[in-house]
């Protein structure tokens, strides 16, 4: 796993169990992503 990722273990009831991963770069990246795509739109 990378050093830059935040990682959270989510249980829901006793059967669903979700591992949930951010990365803050990837984040940036997609941010940038949609703010160009609402600028075009």
């Amino acid at each position: 796993m990378a050093e830059n990722l935040k990682v959270k273990e989510v249980r829901i009831g006793e059967a669903d169990r979700f591992v949930i991963c951010f990365n803050p770069e990837g984040a940036m990246r997609d941010a940038a992503i949609r703010q160009r795509l609402i600028a075009q739109w």
